[in-house]
């Protein structure tokens, strides 16, 4: 918590914390960003200093991670005017559009691209039925990308620059 508050005191566990098992948990648990932002606020320790291989490694990870916002912030917005300029309304969900709720929003480890997707509705016209709505957003999405997959939730749209957007044409469902 402390590496994404900037209000919080530095805690004391940072005095005996092993800094590589840290990195490795980061890892894993694909933090690197996230816990790199704590480490920029450490300044200079007395005791218990991370080693400069530790910290080159974090802060190389953390570049790529950065890279790869980058990278999928020009894509969702690519994504977003593609579907608004042909008349669907359009909303970046889950990763990409929780960042902005992060102190650095590239520190976040992305994915994939999750984009809402509902036509547009004209008042003249009324109201078309979900299921209508759905299947405009799928025949529009497979005339682009034949192999896209579609499943109750959503479709796979287009893989571009090694990164997958995933339409949504149902915001969430009940399972159970």
């Amino acid at each position: 918590k402390w590496c994404l508050d900037t209000s919080l005191d530095r805690p004391n566990c940072i005095d005996t914390i092993n800094w590589h098992a840290l990195l490795e948990f980061a890892k894993s648990q694909a933090i690197v960003g996230v816990y790199w932002c704590g480490i920029k606020k450490l300044g200079e320790l007395k005791v218990n200093k991370p080693v400069d291989d530790d910290i080159l490694e974090w802060m190389a990870t953390y570049k790529k991670i950065e890279k790869n916002n980058l990278k999928l912030n020009k894509l969702a917005s690519w994504a977003w005017n593609n579907f608004e300029s042909e008349n669907f309304d359009a909303l970046i969900l889950k990763g990409q559009g929780n960042a902005i709720f992060y102190p650095d929003p590239f520190s976040r480890t992305s994915g994939d691209i999750d984009i809402l997707v509902a036509p547009k509705l004209e008042k003249t016209l009324g109201t078309l039925s979900s299921k209508d709505e759905i299947k405009k957003v799928i025949r529009y999405c497979k005339n682009i990308f034949p192999e896209g997959k579609a499943c109750y939730h959503h479709i796979g749209f287009i893989k571009k620059e090694g990164i997958e957007i995933e339409v949504h044409y149902r915001a969430s469902w009940l399972n159970n």
